[in-house]
């Protein structure tokens, strides 16, 4: 019996022994995969943000800010292999002990029998603080995610108008619909001289501030009850004139603006955003039909309802010389009432008033809703704003945005403010009183806000 059990404990202690050894291996190959998957992520990282690459021009995306051209064929026509000293490592704990390593990191162009839009695939080796090794790959696509852009400062895919200031500074204003010019022009839009980012840009007609007349700078009130006709010298250009016979309509200087243009407009699809937003975590609040918004619920399941201003008012800054202008402003996305896409006739839309004074809002709005901003004014100033050829521009006085601000339905700017940013609008945009927009060229910047990575991984495999 004492043979019998001796022999039972050696032969346990054999298979603690090689339970032991397993674990060990298992976990040994289980370090080097995650430092092989951390490699992989890596280089996902350098695609990102080229500037942190070991070879930025070799991670950087072409002028349209892909890495495939419209037919889906990569850029990266040549391999690329890290250098000892920018392979990653891995390490945890509070001593930040290393459990593993990247021993070889390679990013080599798309295979022949590789779908479209294939971007490269990347070998990433991955090796234990054991020596055991596991190599992961992985096929990388383009994944066209959007960056939150703006090529102007107001931006209408309806009508365009203002009875009152229209004034856009450093940037450009676009009208899908009829643009109504203000009057008299002078007090309102600037020349090319004083302003050399400015223009004006329709793609149908430009009006006379009643939108009754078509602007026709080759006539004596400089508008004319029937459309330029097509062919015509100035069809695209109405004011080719250097001056006007009205002494306040003299437009030297504005052959800056422009009519029947075709125009690239940002695409910001209602449900694509949303959907974005949800997966990245960015705040959703729904309106209600007063144009409040539900902000979550309380113990009894009751809905807590708040201002726009209440949820939104220096809520990440209450000073716009605080704000890095290289970071990404924060995203916030407001639903329409129903939680739905907007109908054509826009009845579950609500109507988001602010009529208060002295407000700032930082962030770039995605609203499902109508937007009107009045009596805004006293808002803090920004003393230090960035023109397009990054030389410092006048102080700004009363931020009440810096930012962008989407609509999905109208936008309305009454009494007064500024915004420093861009504004969009699905729906239309109508301006009045003294509202000023100094357009940030940071909005240009597709690598500054982009809504996920610029990568997919569309096959992966470990061995």
């Amino acid at each position: 019996m004492l043979v019998v059990a001796g022999l039972s404990v050696v032969a346990l202690i054999q298979l603690t022994t090689q339970n032991i050894r397993d674990v060990d291996r298992s976990e040994q190959r289980l370090q080097a995969f995650y430092a092989a998957e951390s490699g992989a992520q890596r280089v996902i990282d350098w695609f990102n943000r080229p500037h942190v690459s070991p070879n930025s021009s070799y991670f950087s995306p072409n002028e349209d800010g892909n890495y495939t051209d419209e037919m889906g064929v990569s850029i990266i026509t040549d391999s690329f292999e890290t250098a000892d000293g920018s392979l990653p490592e891995v390490r945890r704990g509070r001593d930040n002990a290393l459990s593993g390593r990247v021993s070889r990191l390679l990013v080599e162009p798309p295979r022949s029998d590789d779908p479209p839009f294939t971007v490269a695939w990347v070998t990433s080796v991955g090796e234990s603080t054991r020596g055991i090794q596991t190599t992961v790959e992985m096929r990388l696509m383009d994944n066209r995610i959007p960056a939150i852009t703006s090529p102007g400062a107001i931006l209408s895919m309806g009508v365009a108008s203002s009875d009152g200031q229209f004034q856009v500074n450093w940037g450009e204003i676009w009208a899908a619909d009829e643009l109504n010019l203000p009057h008299p022009l002078g007090n309102r839009f600037p020349t090319s001289d004083e302003d050399p980012w400015f223009a004006v840009r329709s793609e149908t007609h430009l009006m006379n501030h009643q939108g009754r007349d078509y602007a026709d700078g080759s006539v004596r009130g400089g508008y004319s009850d029937t459309p330029i006709p097509q062919g015509a010298p100035n069809y695209y250009q109405p004011f080719l004139e250097s001056s006007l016979h009205q002494n306040n309509n003299n437009l030297s200087g504005f052959e800056n603006i422009h009519q029947h243009q075709v125009l690239d407009w940002p695409e910001y699809e209602y449900e694509r955003m949303k959907m974005l937003a949800m997966y990245h975590d960015f705040p959703i609040y729904r309106t209600t039909p007063d144009g409040d918004l539900i902000t979550g619920h309380d113990a009894n399941g009751q809905p807590i309802v708040q201002s726009f201003r209440e949820v939104f008012d220096k809520r990440e800054f209450d000073d716009p010389n605080a704000i890095d202008p290289d970071n990404a402003p924060p995203i916030y996305f407001i639903d329409t009432i129903d939680g739905n896409p907007p109908t054509p006739d826009g009845s579950n839309m609500a109507t988001i008033r602010d009529t208060g004074g002295d407000p700032f809002y930082y962030g770039n709005f995605f609203i499902a809703a109508n937007v009107y901003f009045g009596g805004i004014g006293s808002s803090p100033s920004l003393d230090h704003p960035r023109k397009p050829d990054d030389s410092i521009g006048q102080r700004i006085r009363n931020v009440g945005l810096y930012g962008l601000i989407y609509t999905y339905g109208t936008m309305e700017l009454r009494a007064n403010g500024d915004i420093f940013g861009a504004v969009i609008t699905e729906g239309g945009f109508l301006g009045g009183g003294s509202w000023e927009v100094f357009y940030d060229h940071k909005l240009q910047d597709e690598s500054r806000t982009r809504l996920g990575s610029r990568l997919t991984a569309s096959l992966w495999n470990s061995f």
